[in-house]
């Protein structure tokens, strides 16, 4: 049911009428839903969860663009190095990190979600070195193999009976391993077996890289978003909303398994 707005002699809507019919427009478009604006979100080359190359960008970045689309907030994505990425959120050029550990040294930056993967970080041996690992005594003199700006733990960062050597690329690791440059590398179990399983440098999981058990870390991951972009409690909020749903409806677990992420 409408209104008949009044009509001039010629059936013309007269001054008051056409002044009624605007506002009631616009208090209809108030009544809309805002759209939210598109986020700028940027992550590394961290495959198969992040990366240029991947289909949507990797399993992490479907899921965070996922989770967000269902709450009606538009994303970009970049992808650049790690070091980068995080400075790059830290100095404005991004909203938001898609894939990142929380540290008492970010957690001044950035305001981080629920966590929506763990991720199992895993020392990597050569089989022929039959190694054991227990705690980190164990690394004593060694040469360890990590992620470029990486944090992992304050325990490990501060540990100083062994070396840590940094590395852009979890493929650059397992080279260095491979050829004897270093004597372990850290990286997430996941990401360590499908560089193995896509580099052509022949890496063989079963023939020359050893995956160490124990776990060295379990780390949850987050998106993280910068604390001085308008709203970023209220985009968080909406994040953990829309993670919630897919969880609630399956799809989350299709889209971790449609990415070969689901049974790392």
């Amino acid at each position: 049911m409408g209104y008949d707005f009044p009509k001039d002699e010629r059936g013309e809507l007269g001054m008051s009428a056409r002044i009624l019919r605007s506002l009631a427009l616009v208090l209809g478009l108030m009544a809309l839903p805002a759209r939210a604006e598109s986020l700028k979100l940027v992550a590394n080359y961290w495959e198969p969860f992040t990366g240029a190359p991947l289909d949507h960008w990797g399993a992490a970045t479907d899921l965070v663009s996922s989770a967000l689309a269902r709450e009606g907030y538009g994303t970009t994505i970049h992808i650049e190095p790690w070091t980068r990425a995080l400075d790059d959120v830290y100095k404005g050029r991004f909203d938001a990190l898609v894939a990142v550990w929380r540290t008492e040294e970010r957690a001044a930056h950035l305001l981080f979600s629920a966590p929506y993967f763990t991720n199992h970080l895993v020392l990597l041996a050569r089989r022929d070195r039959h190694f054991k690992f227990a705690s980190l005594n164990d690394l004593n003199g060694l040469i360890v193999g990590i992620g470029r700006g990486y944090d992992y733990s304050d325990a490990f960062m501060k540990a100083d009976n062994f070396t840590k050597e940094p590395a852009t690329t979890a493929e650059q690791n397992l080279k260095k391993l491979s050829s004897g440059r270093i004597d372990l590398a850290v990286e997430d179990a996941c990401i360590a077996r499908y560089v193995m399983r896509q580099s052509a440098e022949g890496f063989d999981l079963e023939r020359d890289i050893e995956i160490i058990s124990p776990p060295l870390y379990d780390l949850p991951l987050h998106f993280g978003i910068a604390n001085t972009v308008p709203g970023a409690t209220d985009i968080l909020d909406a994040f953990n909303r829309g993670l919630s749903s897919m969880k609630q409806d399956g799809s989350y677990d299709a889209l971790l398994a449609r990415h070969s992420v689901n049974d790392c």
